[in-house]
């Protein structure tokens, strides 16, 4: 597969803005809105949804590096299967030193049964997803914050406990 597409990460992160952070802040604003939540209630709903969106997408890119189809039910290594390069992968190049560059460029551009485990198993790979990772639960930690604007309930516990859930999915 050849690199398609942007080595940005203001580029990724407005393409995941534009399609998970949008879609999951518009679901929030809307909810709020039904509920007849207060102005700041609204904009807190709408936050909250985004980041807990960018964050989902990120994990998602997390799992198709580094899970099997077996346990996330989808198939793996999709996006290297589309040349896509996501935020694990640009993280893994800002660490990468020449040879580990090249070495990556060599693994993402191979079409082998075992790519995914050999990107996997460099040093650097494994930085880019620590990294990414803690970018998902800075924004989900950020979006928790949001809940704040809305009274103690079960609704507000159940949104905590779906933010939560959403960087912890893995095997």
């Amino acid at each position: 597969a050849r690199l398609q597409g942007s080595r940005s990460e203001l580029d990724y992160f407005r393409i995941i803005r534009d399609k998970t952070g949008q879609l999951f802040g518009l679901s929030s604003l809307l909810g709020a809105r039904c509920g007849s939540g207060t102005t700041a209630q609204l904009q807190a709903a709408r936050r909250f949804g985004f980041r807990l969106g960018v964050a989902f997408q990120i994990v998602d890119d997390i799992l198709d590096l580094t899970e099997t189809s077996q346990s996330t039910g989808k198939d793996e290594g999709n996006d290297l299967q589309n040349g896509r390069l996501t935020l694990p992968l640009l993280r893994a190049f800002q660490v990468a030193n020449k040879s580990e560059s090249d070495q990556l460029n060599l693994l993402l551009e191979a079409e082998t049964e075992d790519r995914r485990g050999s990107l996997i198993a460099t040093s650097c790979v494994q930085t880019g997803v620590e990294s990414a990772q803690q970018t998902a639960l800075n924004l989900i930690s950020r979006a928790i914050d949001d809940l704040q604007f809305f009274p103690e309930s079960m609704d507000r516990s159940l949104l905590h406990m779906i933010a939560a859930f959403a960087v912890q999915r893995h095997s």
